[in-house]
Formats: C-alpha cells, sequence, structure tokens
C-alpha cells in the first residue's frame, strides 16, 4: 500500500470518526498551519490535565518525500507532480514564516540567526552522541516498560 494513493486504500471517513465512536473528544485541524497545530495541542493538554482526555487530534497535512526515507518518490507515479506542487504551497514552515513576518515577528535577519543557532544545536547534539559511548546490554531491560 506504501505506493497506493490514499482514496484507493482507504474508505472516505474522517479518522476522527473512529475516536468520536469511542466518546473521545476529537480536534480536526489544518496539520499544515503551525498556529493551529500549537493551539489545538495546547487545548488537547489543558484538557487532560483537568482529566477530561484522551483527546484525539487529526491534523491534515501530506507527505512530500517517499514513506520510508529522504528522497523524492514524484518520478514513479505515485503521485502527479500538480499534485506535488500544489502540497509544496501549503509548506507549514513557509506559511509560519511568512504570518510572522507580516506580523513583523520576524525578519530576514533574526531567520538566519535562528537557522544558524539551531544547526549548531543539532550539530553539537551529533557530535556529542557520535562521543557517547554505548549503554551495557545488561542495563538495556531497566529502560524497558511493560504491564
Amino acid at each position: 500500500s506504501v505506493y497506493t494513493p490514499l482514496r484507493v486504500r482507504q474508505p472516505d471517513r474522517p479518522l476522527r470518526a473512529l475516536a468520536a465512536g469511542h466518546s473521545v473528544k476529537t480536534f480536526n485541524i489544518d496539520g499544515n498551519n503551525v498556529f493551529e497545530v500549537v493551539e489545538a495541542a495546547s487545548q488537547a493538554y489543558e484538557l487532560v490535565k483537568q482529566g477530561k482526555g484522551p483527546i484525539f487530534i487529526e491534523a491534515t497535512t501530506y507527505r512530500w518525500r517517499e514513506h520510508c526515507g529522504v528522497y523524492f518518490d514524484n518520478d514513479i507515479g505515485y503521485r502527479a507532480e500538480e499534485e506535488f506542487l500544489a502540497w509544496k504551497e501549503k509548506c507549514p514552515i513557509a506559511q509560519a514564516e511568512k504570518t510572522l513576518k507580516k506580523e513583523g515577528l520576524l525578519t530576514d535577519e533574526s531567520l538566519c540567526q535562528m537557522n544558524k543557532e539551531l544547526a549548531a544545536e543539532v550539530q553539537d547534539a551529533v557530535a556529542f552522541a557520535k562521543s557517547s559511548p554505548y549503554l551495557d546490554p545488561s542495563k538495556l531491560p531497566g529502560y524497558v516498560y511493560a504491564k
């Protein structure tokens, strides 16, 4: 099913209906809208803290790259190039960047600085992971939880 379009392999039904059928509160949001995702997650968190959970969030989005990997799979006929390009226009990061710039909360300079800081943080994390010793295999069961 990896390369079968969703409309062919799944019935036309919202996934949230499965959760709602079990009396679970659901949210249906645009998963490409960063601000909507944060708002729904915040609301869900508050409801769960109040003992009103569980909560199900259906965040509609699109997978641009291959099913498992970092490459694109447009060349194998899985999707039309027009479909891919239409969804690429809805990129959550690009849309959030545009909104923040429009509201004066982000500038090209601050974005450049943020990207430099994030790249350094990732580089430091990778270096730390590569230099860290492997865990003693006898200690692995201490990190597994089963009921």
